[in-house]
């Protein structure tokens, strides 16, 4: 069998508060009676926090990342005052680590006579995903996304070349330096403060403002010092980059502390939290996931704009052999091919989840490697790969069943001398078995994830809607917060589109906003 080596695969690889308006840490949905009858009593409602100072906007965008920057761009271009409200100290968010953009029929594709056909990528991303998200949503994002290219190019947006990147089709606009960090935030952010946004750094939103209509507007939020400051507004926009932190929302989609380490900080569900309590709908069930695989708490390397990790990339390694707690394999271990991020899906359903190989094997993998070798000592070090003389030895280390483990070994082996992986399909050319004898090794694995897609409810104009689909007049989740073209999973077929829904979202809910709130 031909060897695959590491390399090979490492390398393919966001005044309306009139007299009689409430503040409410639950107003409720339009159609629940009980819910109402609560609100308007008051009996409903938690105690107001006292505002150290009160502000007045037309538009208020929480969240200074990718959409949330198009969305301060967009209404101050439309003529709203806006004030954006960002916890970190400075603008960018998650843009900063994004390598460019997805669009259709861009000036720079007419060009470059790059044709691509629409109808062919949005079957493709509705059948990936089951069906189980918005066909309109994304068709409307892909029919939208070559203007929004163009749009961003008139604020100083700079993009190289036009390539598929990782994707099935020549629509991935590479940002001129290779990142946002510099391609993207730093001329929407001008553009931002030219136009007249004021933005409040190093403040977190608190809680939102309903009338007693239940209509949004207006929120509390804290600054650093503690002071609280109220902000009345006809429109709150939610780009607050959805829940990754928050385990105990997590739980509903099978992560724990166990299986699953958070790798995007500042993400911690507040948006979410706070549209529930005005009666939203959740969509945590239903979420995407934007993140892989991950061997935690080892060392890494800074390297093109990343934190790197040899052993990180195991994941995407074919030819190895996966198992859970028990010693069970439970997967074919090619699947990454298809979509890398998918790796974390089955570990989901695990307790804990190993990478078992071969002395040869890990010396294919590492191949020399001075970094990969030390991540193999500090690794074992702290516990989280394990070196034995052989498998017993092996399956008491990580406290697996050593009659259960001998027989998935037995079993995997005999697929490979077969030719034919009839547990889990896995390509022939991947099944390579493993020694009997010798030194083996375990690493542990957990999922990696980076962004949940989709925490909210919303409609085509991103409003944030209730339990019975209606929307919530003056709130919006745009970005992460309110994407409903992913389920289960980022699919990644469009490459630049996660990228590009928060641009579009972003731009299209504050033309709502302003169209039906000011």
């Amino acid at each position: 069998m031909e060897k695959v080596t590491r390399r090979a695969f490492i390398g393919g690889m966001g005044a309306i508060l009139a007299t009689g308006a409430v503040a409410m840490s639950g107003c409720a949905p339009k159609d629940d009676g009980k819910q109402a009858e609560l609100s308007a009593t008051g009996s409903d409602q938690s105690e107001a926090p006292v505002p150290d100072e009160t502000l007045e906007f037309d538009i208020a965008v929480v969240g200074a990342g990718c959409s949330g920057l198009a969305a301060c761009v967009q209404a101050a271009e439309s003529g709203a005052s806006v004030i954006c409200i960002e916890a970190k100290s400075i603008a960018g968010g998650a843009a900063g680590g994004v390598e460019g953009l997805f669009a259709v029929n861009s000036q720079i594709q007419k060009d470059q006579n790059i044709t691509v056909s629409m109808g062919e990528m949005i079957r493709t991303e509705l059948e990936q995903n089951q069906y189980r998200n918005s066909g309109l949503v994304l068709r409307d994002l892909v029919k939208a996304s070559g203007e929004d290219i163009d749009w961003l190019v008139s604020k100083g947006v700079r993009f190289g070349k036009v390539d598929n990147y990782v994707g099935f089709h020549p629509i991935f606009h590479w940002f001129e330096t290779g990142t946002g960090a510099e391609s993207y935030i730093v001329p929407m952010n001008e553009t931002a403060v030219g136009e007249g946004v004021e933005f409040l750094f190093d403040t977190h939103a608190d809680e939102l403002i309903c009338d007693e209509g239940g209509s949004v507007v207006g929120l509390f939020a804290t600054k650093a010092d503690g002071t609280v400051v109220q902000v009345n507004t006809r429109a709150v926009i939610l780009a607050t980059g959805g829940y990754a932190e928050r385990l105990d929302l997590l739980a509903e989609f099978g992560y724990t502390e166990e299986n699953c380490i958070p790798t995007t900080m500042g993400c911690d569900g507040s948006g979410h939290d706070m549209a529930i309590a005005v009666g939203g709908a959740s969509n945590t069930s239903n979420m995407g996931m934007l993140g892989g695989t991950t061997v935690p708490d080892l060392p890494a390397f800074f390297e093109g704009g990343y934190f790197c990790s040899v052993m990180n990339s195991l994941a995407n390694i074919p030819w190895v052999l996966w198992v859970n707690e028990r010693g069970e394999r439970f997967v074919n271990e090619d699947l990454s091919l298809a979509n890398h991020m998918i790796t974390a899906n089955p570990i989901r359903m695990c307790k804990q989840a190993f990478i078992l190989m071969d002395e040869a094997m890990m010396n294919d993998y590492v191949a020399g490697d001075a970094q990969g070798l030390k991540e193999l000592e500090d690794g074992q070090a702290k516990g989280i790969i394990f070196k034995a003389s052989n498998w017993k030895d092996l399956a008491s280390s990580i406290g697996a069943d050593a009659e259960i483990l001998s027989e998935t070994l037995e079993s995997y082996n005999g697929c490979c001398e077969a030719g034919d992986d009839s547990d889990f399909g896995k390509a022939s050319e991947f099944m390579r078995p493993l020694a009997m004898e010798g030194t083996v090794y375990a690493v542990e694995i957990k999922s990696s994830l980076g962004k949940t897609m989709g925490s909210l409810k919303t409609d085509r104009n991103f409003n944030v809607v209730d339990e019975q689909a209606e929307p919530i007049a003056g709130l919006y989740a745009v970005g992460v917060e309110g994407a409903m073209i992913w389920a289960n999973v980022y699919t990644m077929n469009i490459s630049g589109s996660c990228g590009a829904h928060n641009i579009y979202s972003g731009r299209t809910a504050v033309l709502h906003a302003v169209e039906t709130r000011l």
